[in-house]
């Protein structure tokens, strides 16, 4: 967080209660999400959706942690997850879901999580651009 802060990112951040995160752009526009998972025991599971939520994250509990200077990733960084805007949901599940065999983790307001394996979500699905919102491609 702080070198991201001193880098003079844009940065935004939130508590899920499965991760807590952080959101930047890379220099293309892309946006990247890096998250550090809880400890899976804590994650509160109900018919077997996972609670997620967007809450502020304690950017001064973070910011409270030994002061390490950044010197990349380290070593055993793992791909977590990804985002895809679609333009209709219900396609998207039935794709996802009935088509390659994820499983839905939990849902949110135009939104679906989606994974294996019990973990939170391997696939964020969203219509945050619209409802048949148009492909672009750059």
């Amino acid at each position: 967080m702080r070198h991201i802060l001193q880098s003079g990112q844009q940065l935004g951040a939130a508590d899920h209660l499965v991760s807590e995160a952080l959101y930047f752009s890379d220099p293309d526009g892309n946006g990247i999400e890096v998250y550090h998972d809880r400890p899976s025991n804590l994650w509160q599971w109900e018919n077997r959706q996972v609670s997620m939520t967007t809450d502020p994250l304690d950017a001064n509990d973070i910011l409270a942690e030994p002061d390490i200077a950044w010197q990349g990733l380290p070593e055993h960084t793992l791909m977590g997850h990804i985002h895809l805007h679609v333009s209709d949901l219900e396609e998207a599940e039935a794709f996802y879901v009935q088509g390659l065999g994820f499983r839905i983790a939990t849902t949110y307001p135009g939104a679906l999580f989606l994974s294996t394996a019990d973990y939170h979500h391997h696939i964020g699905l969203n219509v945050w651009n619209g409802n048949g919102a148009k492909k672009t491609i750059s």
